[in-house]
């Protein structure tokens, strides 16, 4: 995980130098995923709100919908169904693209598996 780390943080540095802030973000969710990987739950939480943050801004829905996926599966790691919930409707309601599609349906049982719990 570390090399992991390592690699995404020299992507996100040729990223800043070549001033390119959406690929420094879609980096940064990346990088969110292996915090939570390593059990960095916090890490991971901050950074992918910064992600859903940036991309509602710039209306890139696919990886706001991404970002808000990765935040809904950290909620699920600490037990927090709740805002687990949330997201995964924030996903329900943002994707409409078919291709997306799949987003919508992991989504629904991530909502689905609250209730069983």
């Amino acid at each position: 995980m570390s090399e992991a780390l390592r690699n995404l943080v020299e992507a996100k540095n040729a990223f800043i130098h070549l001033n390119d802030e959406e690929s420094q973000m879609k980096t940064l969710m990346f990088t969110a995923c292996v915090y939570r990987s390593m059990g960095d739950y916090d890490q991971s939480y901050l950074d992918l709100q910064r992600c859903i943050e940036f991309f509602h801004k710039s209306k890139n829905t696919t990886w706001e919908a991404l970002s808000l996926l990765s935040l809904a599966m950290t909620c699920e790691q600490i037990g927090d169904y709740k805002g687990m919930r949330r997201y995964n409707q924030q996903i329900v309601k943002l994707v409409t693209e078919p291709e997306l599609q799949w987003m919508v349906g992991r989504a629904l049982d991530g909502i689905g598996t609250i209730y069983l719990n």
